[in-house]
């Protein structure tokens, strides 16, 4: 228990003696002006110890690197304000390179809506193409079997006419020998009527 009470004193004396060194740093509260939260270019500087009350929804701070490149930045900005000749020239150059971006923009987008309508084209062309050949397919495998039926008739039509001219030299040869005939016929029958 005594234990208890020396540890309870010890760290009392701790407390008390950091809180005298921490109020011994603290300085007089400082309010940031009303109008400071709608001003644009004013910088408040705080130094060490210094406390700020701040009323406002956010402040920003910065340490000395960071206040020397928004000092450096402040400076260009008004630096560009002035509108000095290179700065002119400057924006001269940029705007017409702006410009000129701009324009080829619009030619690349009217050059992709060429080649779409190109591509579609192309597509419409190849498939009335292939709707063509197929058509023309489906005709010629129509003529082959006509071709194919009209050879049949015609193989048919020449044994028919190999047929024909067998009979009709038949038909000479008789006709020959019956006539051959008719004309011997007569002579003996001359003969035997003249005796």
């Amino acid at each position: 228990m005594e234990n208890q009470y020396k540890k309870t004193a010890f760290l009392t004396i701790i407390f008390l003696f950091f809180a005298t060194a921490i109020t011994a740093q603290i300085k007089s509260t400082k309010d940031l002006p009303v109008s400071y939260e709608n001003e644009k270019d004013t910088i408040y500087k705080l130094g060490k110890g210094d406390v700020l009350h701040v009323t406002f929804d956010s402040v920003y701070l910065f340490n000395q690197k960071r206040y020397d490149d928004v000092t450096r930045l402040l400076a260009y900005r008004d630096f560009v304000r002035n509108k000095d000749p290179m700065s002119k020239a400057f924006s001269t150059v940029w705007e017409s390179q702006s410009q000129a971006l701009d324009s080829l923009e619009k030619y690349i987008n009217q050059l992709k809506i060429n080649a779409d309508k190109t591509a579609q084209t192309g597509e419409d062309l190849a498939k009335n193409t292939i709707k063509i050949a197929q058509s023309a397919d489906v005709k010629l495998d129509s003529v082959n079997v006509k071709l194919t039926v009209a050879q049949d008739k015609l193989n048919a039509a020449n044994t028919h006419l190999d047929t024909a001219v067998k009979l009709i030299k038949q038909d000479i040869r008789w006709r020959w020998l019956k006539n051959v005939a008719l004309v011997a016929v007569g002579a003996l029958l001359g003969y035997f009527i003249a005796k």
